[in-house]
């Protein structure tokens, strides 16, 4: 098989895919003060019939998923400000281990082990960085596999050694079910709650700085992870 530029295409040209030709047949001139496309087509691709493996198609999942996902603000209508780095499709256990922690192999192993399909995140902060939230839905096999996932989940970050000694459960007399602990820093307190529901599991973050204590300002207060430091 020969590649475009062998046979003197241009990348990106109309003829360049079988289906091309009908999606760029016609194009639209751009609206006044819009950016103005050319000959390309702007209408997006035909969704694919079949994901064509095992990743392609959590990734498929994992996106359409975000439209179900509760967003931060609207819990909070001040949690405004986004964090792009937790705002993304969780399409396997390498990411999720770096929602939950950056990087983690025995969260890896988890979602290895407990068959996880796929998820998506969305993380706010408020304008003045004191306080954020992240939510997430992860998608597992069965109901027994997500219950299993947020038991194992719960107890690996509720170990003082990864996440410090003022680690501590917090059982929810409304949602006894839920698995949650919170974290006391200098500068923080945070709750987090793994939530098993069927075959979903939600996992929340939240952290505000102390009663009468102001947290780090916004730049130092971005973190890659739901892991409080």
């Amino acid at each position: 098989m020969r590649l475009d530029h062998e046979r003197g295409h241009r990348p990106g040209s109309r003829d360049q895919h079988p289906h091309c030709a009908a999606r760029c047949a016609h194009p639209r001139p751009a609206p006044p003060g819009e950016p103005d496309p050319g000959e390309f087509s702007t209408r997006p691709s035909d969704y694919p019939d079949t994901a064509g493996n095992d990743q392609v198609g959590s990734i498929i999942e994992s996106q359409r998923m975000a439209e179900f996902v509760v967003l931060p603000a609207e819990v909070d209508p001040a949690l405004t400000e986004e964090n792009l780095d937790l705002t993304r499709p969780i399409w396997g256990p390498m990411p999720l281990a770096f929602l939950l922690a950056d990087t983690d192999p025995i969260i890896e192993q988890i979602g290895e082990e407990t068959g996880m399909i796929a998820g998506f995140s969305t993380a706010r902060f408020t304008k003045d960085g004191q306080a954020r939230m992240v939510h997430a839905a992860l998608r597992f096999r069965d109901a027994a596999a997500a219950g299993d996932a947020a038991e194992r989940l719960h107890q690996h970050l509720a170990d003082p050694a990864e996440s410090g000694p003022t680690i501590g459960a917090y059982p929810l007399a409304t949602m006894p079910d839920s698995r949650v602990h919170t974290v006391d820093t200098d500068y923080s307190r945070s709750v987090a709650a793994l939530t098993a529901h069927g075959h979903y599991l939600i996992c929340t973050f939240a952290a505000a700085p102390p009663t009468g204590r102001a947290g780090p300002t916004k730049p130092s207060n971005t973190p890659s992870s739901c892991k409080n430091r």
